[in-house]
This record gives C-alpha cells, sequence and structure tokens, in this order.
C-alpha cells in the first residue's frame, strides 16, 4: 500500500514539473516573440530627453538619455521590469482599451518618479 501512495505521489510530482515546465517556456516564448511592442521613443521630462525602449538579442533595453542602456530584467507577475543592477528601480509600461503600450512609468523604491507617453513606434 505505501509503495503505491509512494508512486502515486511522484507520478503526480513529475506531472506537476512537466506541466509548469511547458507553461515557463510558453511564456519565455509569448515574451521574446512579444518584445518588439515595447519598442519605441518616450520622451521625459525628468530625464530631459526621449527614453527609446530598445530590443536586442531577445532582452528589452532602456536608452537613458546622458546614463546609457540599461537592460531591463522580464517582466514580473504584476508587469514591473526592474532595472539591471538596480532592483529599486523598475518600471511599467502602461495600455490603453486596446492593449497597446501608450506610455511607461518610472519607479524607485515603489515610488513612481514619473510616467513618458510613447511617441512613436522605432
Amino acid at each position: 500500500m505505501k509503495l503505491k501512495q509512494a508512486a502515486m505521489c511522484l507520478y503526480i510530482l513529475l506531472l506537476t514539473l512537466l506541466t509548469s515546465f511547458a507553461s515557463a517556456k510558453d511564456n519565455e516564448t509569448k515574451q521574446k516573440t512579444d518584445l518588439q511592442e515595447y519598442v519605441g521613443s518616450y520622451p521625459s521630462p525628468l530625464f530631459n530627453g526621449n527614453l527609446k525602449v530598445i530590443s536586442r538579442e531577445n532582452k528589452l533595453m532602456l536608452d537613458v538619455p546622458n546614463k546609457g542602456i540599461i537592460e531591463l530584467l522580464p517582466a514580473d507577475s504584476d508587469g514591473f521590469w526592474t532595472f539591471m543592477g538596480k532592483p529599486y528601480m523598475r518600471l511599467k509600461f502602461n495600455e490603453n482599451e486596446n492593449n497597446e503600450i501608450m506610455s511607461l512609468s518610472i519607479f524607485k523604491a515603489h515610488r513612481k518618479l514619473g510616467t513618458a507617453m510613447r511617441s512613436d513606434k522605432d
């Protein structure tokens, strides 16, 4: 009886792992193919110029005037993209009712610093 229970537990664990792996791969594929929808220029008075969102090697990056290019870590479950090497800095893309990216908001330690409206799609 105990052997049957152990086998059943192992089967459920294996099934759960396989399902999680498939879901993670689907999310990774979706994120890689959808990066272009974020690419564009976002004029920002906060940074005295255009923030440019670019995509390189299946990664999203933010070109900040006079600061350089910052890699963004993939969005978390709440849609926040964290700046590589600066975990207290994050941004969130804001969509309209048609799910089109209209602006981005930048946060520092959960405080919103500002929002930049999208001016075009590069």
